[in-house]
């Protein structure tokens, strides 16, 4: 090795060989005993864990950074030079029925309407749910090489992240596709939550953390990943895909459906490294390019989430706005303005209605 810091899979002890078509560029637990020097990894040097600290330890950086700025959405603060990307079209569906708008609609009026409680919790939900995912994820692969002991546990705490993150990015998707029927907000939300305490029980049960288990326990993270099949098949049932795409962002659900499962199977079968033992080492390998599906599947489900609330908040306000008494509970700023805007959103359920059944 040209780094004297880094030895070969062959040099490495058995609890830590995982991957034998990667077959150089590993830190040795001899010179990463210590917390300290495990970080001091992450920046001083380039190994074959490198891509994938930071592939996730930026993606947490910009999930705690999106935090912030609702934050400051929520509280009337937000900085005004970055409303061009803030507002830009991709986070607007592409076309609200007239039913439903009014040709002076737009994403600025969505925006000043009040946000409710679920849209805040919402929200917070998925991009918490991306930072303790991504932490956790950054935080394994720094401390792999540590101890046994140590990568043990940060091994089951990084699969507890990716449970958290897919329970997480489910909910608020509910929120906003079932919108019009709590009933099977309630029950889908329950359904997701009970599978990932299960899937969080497999991780956590030392009978399955062995790497005799890993297909196992990628086969049960692809399950509840895929269990948002039912609701969006429901979803499509009752609306079809050109309106749960408006209250849903369906395309996008199905991008980040898409990218997962793709990113998933690479690191299943070790494409490409397996074609390729040893080319791959240090850029490339089927972790590395898992972790940059899962920001970008992200990415993706920020965006779906960001144009139902458009939707949501758009339609809500025009049609709220329409009534006499909302310009002035609006100007308030109390609660007399959210309550205007449920009123709205539940003439929008209607309206969807109506239009499914012209369709």
């Amino acid at each position: 090795m040209s780094n004297h810091r880094l030895c070969t899979h062959d040099e490495l002890p058995a609890w830590l060989k995982d991957n034998g078509f990667i077959i150089s560029g590993y830190r040795p637990t001899f010179r990463h005993d210590t917390v300290a020097k495990c970080w001091g990894s992450v920046w001083g040097y380039f190994h074959n864990e490198t891509i994938n600290i930071h592939t996730h330890l930026w993606g947490a950086v910009f999930s705690i950074a999106l935090l912030f700025l609702h934050a400051l959405h929520h509280f009337s603060l937000f900085p005004s030079f970055l409303e061009p990307i803030a507002y830009h079209s991709i986070f607007s569906p592409p076309h609200i029925p007239s039913s439903l708008s009014s040709p002076s609609s737009s994403w600025s009026s969505a925006n000043s309407s009040p946000n409710d409680w679920k849209d805040i919790v919402g929200f917070t939900i998925f991009l918490l749910s991306s930072v303790t995912c991504l932490t956790l994820s950054s935080s394994f692969h720094t401390l792999s090489c540590h101890s046994r002991h140590l990568a043990h546990k940060f091994n089951k705490l990084d699969y507890v992240g990716i449970v958290v993150m897919i329970v997480g990015s489910f909910l608020p998707a509910l929120h906003y596709g079932f919108y019009c029927r709590p009933l099977w907000q309630l029950v889908y939300g329950s359904g997701i939550s009970v599978l990932g305490a299960g899937a969080a029980y497999v991780v956590l049960a030392p009978h399955y953390a062995t790497p005799a288990y890993r297909p196992v326990r990628t086969a049960i993270f692809l399950a509840l990943g895929l269990s948002a099949v039912v609701p969006v098949a429901h979803g499509v049932a009752i609306y079809g895909v050109r309106i749960l795409d408006l209250t849903m962002g369906v395309r996008w659900l199905a991008l980040e459906g898409a990218l997962y499962v793709t990113g998933a199977l690479l690191y299943a079968l070790r494409i490409p490294e397996r074609f390729a033992r040893g080319r791959f080492d240090l850029f490339g390998a089927s972790h590395q390019i898992f972790h940059f599906f899962i920001l970008l599947a992200a990415l993706s489900h920020y965006v779906a989430l960001r144009r139902a609330y458009t939707f949501w908040h758009m339609s809500a306000f025009t049609i709220s706005s329409s009534s006499s008494s909302f310009s002035t509970e609006r100007r308030t700023g109390t609660e007399a303005g959210m309550m205007a805007l449920d009123v709205g959103r539940r003439a929008v359920c209607l309206g969807i209605d109506s239009w499914r059944e012209a369709l």
